[in-house]
């Protein structure tokens, strides 16, 4: 039983293999299977149409994670607020940093999940590869819990940033954004970028 099962498993993925390809068309297919199945028993049919329900439903449940996973970055939940004036946010601040000796701006980072980890690192011009990208580290905050924010008071340049924050969700979604001002409106969270990693490809296959 067992070979057979393993023999019409290996055919029906031949064929639908050469289905998707094109080269072997539906009729073909179901002509081959049904003279497959036409040999084994009632149980033996039961437990491969199982089988292969079962596999079916797998590749359907890793689709749909899969699209869900794509569309986690539309739904960032993260809020980058800016003050020039002073002005008072109503923010459960915990923490205090100074970026560079011009200190006439305040940005607040907060978020309604909890971010792992946040990091600012200079972001200046290599001369070799002709590129500019993040340098040495110069704060490394742990754990922001839900509903609080840290506060950076800097100056948001109107050309080339000086600092680049990144942090790590509490999915293990990374998240990165240049201290620059948007010319535009204003809206810091626009210029955010976010990528998925092993880890929160991971998270959400199995969350």
């Amino acid at each position: 039983m067992k070979h057979t099962f393993k023999k019409i498993f290996t055919a029906l993925m031949i064929f639908i293999l050469g289905y998707i390809c094109g080269k072997i068309d539906f009729s073909s297919i179901f002509k081959a299977l049904t003279s497959s199945l036409s040999e084994l028993e009632v149980v033996e049919v039961i437990g491969f149409t199982s089988s292969i329900i079962s596999l079916v439903l797998f590749i359907a449940y890793i689709a749909g994670r899969s699209f869900m996973i794509k569309q986690m970055k539309v739904i960032i939940s993260e809020s980058i607020n800016v003050s020039y004036n002073n002005k008072e946010q109503n923010l459960r601040v915990v923490e205090e940093y100074n970026l560079g000796d011009n200190n006439s701006e305040e940005v607040y980072l907060s978020s309604s999940e909890v971010i792992r980890w946040i990091k600012v690192y200079e972001y200046r011009y290599n001369e070799e590869k002709c590129i500019y990208e993040k340098g040495d580290l110069l704060i490394r905050h742990e754990l922001l819990k839900n509903g609080l924010a840290i506060k950076f008071n800097t100056y948001l340049p109107c050309g080339i940033p000086k600092y680049l924050l990144e942090y790590q969700r509490f999915d293990f979604i990374l998240g990165e954004i240049l201290l620059a001002e948007n010319g535009k409106n204003d809206i810091l969270e626009e210029q955010l970028s976010i990528k998925h990693t092993i880890k929160s490809i991971i998270y959400y296959l199995v969350k």
